[in-house]
């Protein structure tokens, strides 16, 4: 009984140490044997994809808004002093240059005043005069001495006031630019502080508009606009000129002011403007489609294509444009990204690229049955599987042209099943079909063109 046992124990221990060599050394055996792990699990085979390269171009992140364009310069023109209109030395609508003389008034009053403060200056200089000498005889008091040099230098005054009180009968233009239409005539009688005329500047002229607060660290002065309004094809260029410093409360925006030169007196203001900003320019930005782009949750990532896998790379994106996407990080110049065939990979799939659909639009198929194509190329279709391989691997649908042909092509097994299987397709009978003609092909463009 005891042999037994050991017999048993020495035969269990035999069998595990064959074991453990056997399965250290399976690659040899399978091999010896016939057999190896490829044929156990067939390697995957690579996924049919379009791809394109990389575009580095100049890119331009412009925002639009609108706005109203306002003077450089505007006052309404105010006499200082009622009287009556004597003289208006301009026309309504016309160019004014600083200094002109716009307006006269009546200055006859302002002249007498003039006169009588004149006169009353005469009289205080000679008396104080006298004062001085009479004083130094020590025959009046240094006090009436002084009360005399006031009343001189207040007569001074009343001169110059009457001086001024005659410069304000005449009113000029207080910078260049262009006058109003006139409201008042001559001989009309104006009280202080009535309006008369209204002069503006417009050359340049300025642009106001909102944007959003998320935009204010990317606004400087000095960034170039772009100004368009109705009633003109042009646009016109100018720059930022300033910024508010404080952000609106209520719309939870930005007020900037624009400058646009105005030589040829084209805007005027209170015109309303679309205006294009813009924020930055790079100029060897990368893009790729917008196709490419592919978001899940929060992140965004693309297919790089290298050494025939697909490799997932997160991107950070800066703007669009025209169905391009700008990528400020995570590309380099010399990738190239999968742009469509994406919702059949992940990480780590071989792949390979192919036309993919492009090669249907010169195929005998029917605009309806190439977009089921389209679609089935992007993961969104189905189709038999015999068609399916042809279509989604991106193969020729029509035949090489024969040297024995006479000019005329017809379409393959695999065309013909194709528009057999999508849908849309009406039955006829295949030699119908087969003996149709297609039109030639352009040359240089052969159907059979990789594209890989």
């Amino acid at each position: 009984m005891k042999k037994s046992t050991a017999r048993a124990f020495i035969g269990l221990a035999l069998l595990v140490t064959l074991g453990s060599v056997a399965y250290k050394n399976r690659d040899f055996l399978g091999n010896f044997l016939g057999f190896s792990k490829k044929d156990s699990k067939k390697e995957m085979e690579p996924v049919a994809v379009e791809a394109q390269a990389v575009v580095v171009r100049p890119f331009v992140t412009e925002l639009v808004a609108v706005g109203n364009l306002i003077a450089h310069d505007s006052v309404i023109l105010r006499p200082e002093i009622e009287g009556i209109i004597s003289n208006i030395l301009f026309d309504s609508g016309s160019e004014v240059k600083k200094g002109q003389t716009l307006y006269t008034l009546d200055d006859a009053l302002a002249k007498a005043q003039l006169s009588d403060a004149n006169a009353e200056l005469l009289l205080t200089q000679k008396n104080y005069s006298r004062a001085q000498a009479l004083s130094k005889q020590k025959f009046i008091s240094g006090k009436d001495v002084d009360e005399l040099f006031a009343k001189l230098e207040k007569a001074k005054a009343q001169v110059d006031l009457a001086k001024v009180k005659l410069s304000k009968t005449v009113l000029q233009a207080p910078f260049e630019g262009y006058a109003g239409i006139i409201q008042h005539s001559r001989g009309a009688f104006v009280k202080t502080g009535e309006d008369l005329i209204t002069i503006v500047a417009l050359d340049p002229i300025k642009v106001d508009f909102h944007v959003g607060e998320e935009y204010l660290q990317k606004l400087q002065e000095g960034q170039k606009i772009s100004v368009k309004v109705d009633g003109f094809d042009e646009a016109f260029e100018g720059e930022v000129e300033a910024i508010q410093p404080e952000v609106d409360v209520t719309g939870h925006s930005i007020l900037v002011r624009g400058r646009v030169d105005n030589h040829d007196a084209k805007l005027h203001p209170g015109l309303f403007a679309t205006i294009t900003l813009t924020l930055s320019v790079v100029d060897d930005a990368i893009l790729i489609p917008e196709d490419a782009l592919e978001t899940q949750g929060n992140e965004q990532f693309v297919y790089r294509v290298i050494d025939g896998v697909a490799t997932q790379t997160p991107v950070t994106v800066g703007g669009f444009e025209d169905g391009m996407v700008h990528v400020l990080d995570g590309l380099w110049s010399y990738d190239t990204v999968v742009t469509a065939g994406a919702i059949k990979i992940s990480d780590g799939v071989p792949v390979r690229v192919v036309k993919g659909p492009k090669n249907l639009e010169n195929s005998p198929l029917s605009a309806e049955q190439i977009e089921n194509a389209k679609a089935l190329f992007k993961g969104e279709g189905t189709l038999p599987e015999d068609v399916e391989e042809d279509v989604a691997e991106g193969e020729p649908l029509l035949e090489e042209k024969s040297a024995e042909s006479d000019g005329a092509e017809t379409p393959s097994n695999a065309a013909l099943d194709i528009k057999a299987s999508l849908p849309g397709t009406t039955s006829e009978p295949q030699e119908s079909a087969a003996s149709s003609t297609l039109a030639p092909e352009a040359p240089g463009n052969p159907t059979q063109e990789s594209g890989e």
